[in-house]
């Protein structure tokens, strides 16, 4: 993620600038597919979602960060990879504010839950 210095005559500090997020307001049953390259998908519905579905980017490279953040509670959360990949240890719903994180590693084509 790139960092920009800002800064005036009476202080200076670093911002960390995210541009690769995507910004979704899905209602139930919805389906988001993250584009390659994205790093955080920003899910704020409405309301509780009873079920939803997250595709992770297609085509990642080895060491790709994809993020999860939702505003709501999502009572069912399918987390999917294309293209013949795998998530290890798939979240399975989301509390008000979650946030969740996948690493992936090409050499086994997984997702794996990242600190």
């Amino acid at each position: 993620m790139p960092l920009f210095n800002l800064s005036n005559s009476n202080n200076s500090f670093r911002a960390e600038v995210d541009k690769a997020y995507g910004y979704y307001t899905p209602i139930s049953t919805d389906t988001i597919t993250m584009p390659a390259n994205q790093q955080r998908a920003v899910i704020d519905p409405a309301g509780t979602i009873a079920a939803l579905t997250v595709t992770l980017p297609p085509s990642p490279v080895d060491g790709q960060i994809a993020g999860l953040a939702c505003s709501q509670i999502v009572t069912v959360l399918t987390l999917n990879a294309p293209g013949g990949a795998s998530v290890v240890a798939a979240v399975t719903s989301f509390a008000v504010d979650g946030n969740y994180r996948y690493l992936y590693r090409a050499a086994t084509t997984s997702w794996y839950p990242a600190p």
